[in-house]
C-alpha cells in the first residue's frame, strides 16, 4: 500500500524487490520522480532510458550493418540487417562502434560495413516526445518574461482584495507579490493557511502574479522531523498545492531559514518533490537563500538549480539583532559580493536579489571594557525622523553605497546606516549590471513614497 493524496492505495504491482543483493525498483514508479524516458521491449527483454534534455551522438548509418556482442567479425551477432539512426555509447574514433538502437539493442558495429556515418548532436526530448511537445518542453523551468520586481507582503491573518488595494496604494512597477499565506505548524505536516481568492483576482486585474510564501517559523515544529518523513513531506506539499490552485496563484516561494546540516539532505528532497508537484500544476517555484556571501553551504544553491525555478537570495541582515558589533543591513560589497557567488552556482537569469525596505538604529553603551549593543529595525522614513529628532547629520558612504551617520543616544552612541532611495539605487544598478532576473524587497510598507519612481 502507499498513499496517494493522503489515501491509502493498494498497488497492482509490486513497487520495490530485492533480488542478488540488489535492489530493483518498478519502472512506473520510478518515472513519477526520475528526468527521464524510458521504453520496455521483448524478445530480448530490455528497458532503454534517456535522461530528459541530455544530449547525445546519433549515427547515422546508410546501408546494412551487423551488431555483434564485441569488437570482432568473430564476435557473436546480436541483430544484423540494420540501417537507420543509432547512438553512440563510446568513441567513435575506433573501427568498431559501440552503439544503442533507438530501442536497446546495444553492440558494436564495424565502420567498414557502413556506406557512410553522420555524427549528428541531438536532445533527447525528441526521441520519444511527439514533436510538437517538442518546444513546449525544451526548457523545464518556468520563467516570467520581464524582469521580476516582487514585493514580500507579511500577513498574519486573511486578507482579500480590498486589503490588498490598500496596500499596494502608491505603489508602482511590482509584477510579483509574495503574501506570508503559509507555515508548517505540526511535524505532521499540518499548515496554517491564510490563502484568498479575491487577494489574488485583484492582483491579477493589476498584472501582478502572486507567489504566496511558505516558512518554517513555527515553534516546536523541527524541520527534521518534518522534512526526513516521506509520508509528511507528500501530505505538506499536498495541502500547499492544493490551496495554491484553489487561490488560482500563480506560484509559491520558499522561506526555510531553519535549516541545519543534519535536515540538509531531506529539505532538498522535499524540493525535489515539491517541484515536480508545481510543474505538473503550472506554478513558479522560487526558493529562499541567506546570502552566499561566503560561497555554497549545505543549502546547495547549486543541486537546487535543476529543479527551482528561481533563487532568491536574501542580500540583506549583514548585521543583525544578533550581530557582536554595529552595522550595516546591506552594503553594497555584501550585496554585490553575494550575487557574484551566487551567480557560480545558478545561471544569473534566474536569481532574484533580495533588498531590504529596512534599516536598523543601533545603540552601543560602553561601561569600562564592557560592551552592550541593542538594536531596533525601522522602516525607511521612522529612521530618518529618528535621526532628525536627535539632530544627527548623515554623511555619504560611497564604498557602503549608504548614508551614515552617529548621535548621542542618552551618554550612549546612537548609529544609522540608512536604507533609502540613494542606497537602492545602487542596489538596482548592481542587479542591472549582473544580469539577474530582478529583485524582491522585504516588506511592503516599510518603504518610502520615493522608492516607487525607481521600481517604476
Amino acid at each position: 500500500h502507499h498513499k496517494v493524496n493522503e489515501d491509502y492505495v493498494e498497488d497492482t504491482a509490486c513497487m520495490i524487490i530485492s533480488q542478488d543483493g540488489g535492489y530493483y525498483i518498478n519502472l512506473d514508479m520510478a518515472a513519477q520522480f526520475g528526468d527521464y524516458q524510458a521504453k520496455t521491449y521483448t524478445s530480448p527483454n530490455r528497458v532503454i532510458a534517456f535522461t530528459n534534455g541530455a544530449e547525445l551522438t546519433a549515427v547515422q548509418v546508410e546501408g546494412s550493418v551487423t551488431l555483434r556482442i564485441g569488437s570482432s567479425d568473430q564476435k557473436e551477432i546480436v541483430a544484423q540487417g540494420l540501417s537507420g539512426t543509432f547512438y553512440a555509447c563510446g568513441d567513435l574514433a575506433d573501427n568498431w562502434k559501440l552503439v544503442t538502437t533507438e530501442d536497446g539493442m546495444y553492440g558494436y558495429l564495424s565502420a567498414k560495413e557502413c556506406t557512410s556515418i553522420t555524427e549528428v548532436s541531438v536532445e533527447t526530448a525528441s526521441i520519444y516526445r511527439p514533436k510538437e511537445e517538442t518546444d513546449s518542453t525544451k526548457y523545464s523551468h518556468i520563467l516570467i518574461q520581464d524582469e521580476v520586481v516582487m514585493v514580500w507582503h507579511q500577513v498574519f491573518a486573511k486578507q482579500g482584495g480590498a486589503e490588498l488595494e490598500t496596500a499596494l496604494s502608491g505603489t508602482s512597477g511590482v509584477n510579483v507579490i509574495s503574501p506570508t499565506w503559509y507555515s508548517i505548524t505540526s511535524v505532521e505536516g499540518e499548515i496554517s493557511d491564510y490563502s484568498d481568492a479575491s487577494y489574488v483576482q485583484k492582483a491579477h486585474e493589476k498584472g501582478i502574479q502572486v507567489w504566496a510564501l511558505v516558512n518554517d517559523f513555527a515553534k516546536g515544529v523541527p524541520g527534521y522531523d518534518v522534512l526526513s518523513n516521506t509520508d509528511t513531506r507528500t501530505k505538506v506539499i499536498y495541502l500547499l498545492t492544493e490551496s495554491l490552485v484553489a487561490a488560482g496563484a500563480d506560484g509559491i516561494n520558499v522561506d526555510f531559514e531553519y535549516i541545519t546540516a543534519e535536515s540538509a539532505p531531506h529539505y532538498l528532497q522535499f524540493l525535489r518533490e515539491l517541484s515536480i508537484a508545481c510543474r505538473k500544476k503550472g506554478l513558479v517555484l522560487s526558493v529562499d537563500h541567506y546570502n552566499p556571501v561566503y560561497g555554497e553551504t549545505f543549502y546547495e544553491i547549486s543541486t537546487q538549480s535543476d529543479f527551482v525555478d528561481y533563487v532568491v537570495i536574501m542580500a540583506y541582515d549583514e548585521h543583525t539583532a544578533g550581530s557582536s558589533e554595529a552595522g550595516s543591513v546591506a552594503s553594497l560589497p555584501y550585496v554585490k559580493s553575494g550575487i557574484e557567488q551566487c551567480r557560480k552556482m545558478i545561471s544569473a537569469d534566474r536569481i532574484i536579489v533580495g533588498i531590504p525596505f529596512y534599516t536598523r538604529r543601533w545603540t552601543t553603551e560602553t561601561n569600562g571594557e564592557e560592551v552592550s549593543i541593542s538594536t531596533e529595525a525601522l522602516g525607511m522614513d521612522t529612521a530618518k525622523q529618528y535621526a532628525a529628532d536627535k539632530g544627527a547629520e548623515w554623511t555619504w558612504n560611497e564604498e557602503l553605497g549608504q548614508y551614515y551617520t552617529s548621535y548621542d543616544e542618552n551618554g550612549a552612541k546612537g548609529e544609522i546606516w540608512l536604507e533609502d532611495v540613494d542606497s537602492l539605487k545602487k542596489k538596482l544598478a548592481l542587479a542591472k549590471e549582473n544580469g539577474v532576473a530582478g529583485v524582491a524587497a522585504w516588506k511592503l510598507g516599510l518603504e518610502s513614497a520615493e522608492v516607487w519612481e525607481l521600481f517604476k
